[in-house]
């Protein structure tokens, strides 16, 4: 366990966060995993994403087979200094057929980036309260309140958004690029958090408290395989 919390903390060292010096929050570096802030989010029965360096520059490797999970951090960005998140992705191949990525059970997408948002409880229903209690208890850890999934994949137009299909309304999807999209190129992406979540929720944006990056190829049995650099906050896009 240990080996592969290394691995992983190396993983998370390779996205190559800028310093908060030149605007951007920097995620945790550390030789072991659970020092460092990050955390594998598994799902139940579903087979581990493999997370691995793949070389200086180049972030890192994101590998599904048939798998689902999350590497997640938690940190504290707030959305009125540093709205404009930023990062470098590339899919380098996929079996994986275009997706209705608002399907329960056929959502699958190559590459996510998920920003979460702190629970406000003042501004939530008794309903919303109670489901967000009862999704951190089934979590078995604190959980954001909102998430907005940036993703690469499912047979939707570029621009495209519609629900999480398992979130009852507290997580929403962007469709960064269509699938399956170029092979082997880095595609450059910035996106406005503040004005997303603005937009789509109706309201000012809380506190960032949770970035998460993974693949999700379990619905479909297929194989896909990517990269993920440069994560970070700025000022503005």
């Amino acid at each position: 366990m240990r080996a592969a919390a290394c691995a992983l903390a190396l993983a998370a060292a390779a996205l190559g966060v800028v310093s908060a010096a030149a605007g951007a929050l920097p995620l945790p570096d550390a030789p072991d995993l659970d020092p460092a802030g990050w955390q594998e989010v598994l799902f139940r029965d579903r087979a581990p994403v493999a997370f691995t360096p793949a070389g200086e520059d180049d972030g890192i490797a994101i590998r599904a087979e048939a798998a689902a999970s999350m590497l997640a951090v938690r940190l504290r960005v707030d959305p009125a200094a540093r709205a404009c998140l930023s990062w470098r992705w590339r899919l380098d191949e996929t079996t994986m057929p275009p997706t209705d990525l608002g399907r329960r059970g056929g959502d699958d997408r190559n590459l996510i980036v998920a920003v979460g948002f702190a629970h406000d409880p003042a501004r939530r229903s008794l309903g919303q309260r109670l489901r967000y209690d009862l999704a951190r208890l089934r979590a078995g850890r604190e959980i954001p309140g909102r998430v907005i999934f940036y993703v690469w994949g499912g047979a939707h137009a570029v621009g495209s958004w519609m629900e999480s299909p398992y979130m009852d309304g507290a997580g929403l999807i962007r469709v960064v690029e269509s699938a399956p999209g170029p092979f082997g190129a880095w595609r450059a992406v910035q996106v406005d958090v503040a004005a997303d979540y603005r937009a789509r929720f109706g309201e000012a944006p809380p506190a960032v408290v949770e970035l998460a990056i993974g693949a999700d190829s379990d619905d479909t049995a297929s194989r896909t395989s990517g990269r993920i650099a440069d994560l970070a906050f700025r000022p503005g896009c």
